[in-house]
């Protein structure tokens, strides 16, 4: 039988892999946890715009430039509620506590995710915050979520995006 390599560029070949750690710690020295059976990612970043015209513009059109960007992810999967058959599905529990001690305290701690997400030609790696979550429990054995993460502030360990070694 003849060993052929994949060179298509599938969602099936893109991971997503989180830890639950305040930003400033060094992603470098983070073990992550695989979010499990990830069915689509999406990954978008958008510019925030703002006109830029001055007095010597004379085309007769607003001009513009990028000031800042945002960062976000939307996440869509699926799990087992059975530990013992997909010890993965521990993960997703995991972060709506996390999601959710977060808000119920004073408000002075956002739930912070550190993402790593693995394409095959580049990295992104990035606290992102946990902006929604919600997890549906059919009667079936498998469960769905979905998440909604927004770029967090951290200064000391900004996004980065690689190519993939």
């Amino acid at each position: 039988m003849a060993t052929c390599k994949n060179t298509r560029l599938v969602g099936r070949n893109s991971t997503l892999e989180f830890a639950i750690q305040c930003v400033d710690e060094d992603p470098a020295l983070t073990t992550f946890k695989p979010l499990g059976a990830v069915t689509t990612k999406s990954f978008s970043i958008d510019g925030n715009s703002l006109e830029a015209n001055d007095s010597f513009s004379s085309s007769g059109f607003t001009e513009n430039q990028i000031s800042t960007s945002s960062l976000s992810l939307s996440v869509s999967g699926n799990y087992v509620r059975d530990p013992d058959s997909f010890p993965n599905s521990g993960f997703i529990s995991e972060l709506l506590v996390h999601r959710f001690n977060a808000i119920k305290q004073d408000l002075s701690e956002d739930p912070i995710i550190l993402v790593r997400y693995t394409r095959a030609d580049v990295t992104l790696t990035a606290y992102m915050l946990v902006s929604s979550i919600s997890v549906e429990d059919p009667d079936a054995d498998l469960s769905t979520f979905t998440m909604e993460l927004a770029n967090a502030a951290s200064p000391t360990y900004p996004p980065t995006l690689v190519a993939t070694a």
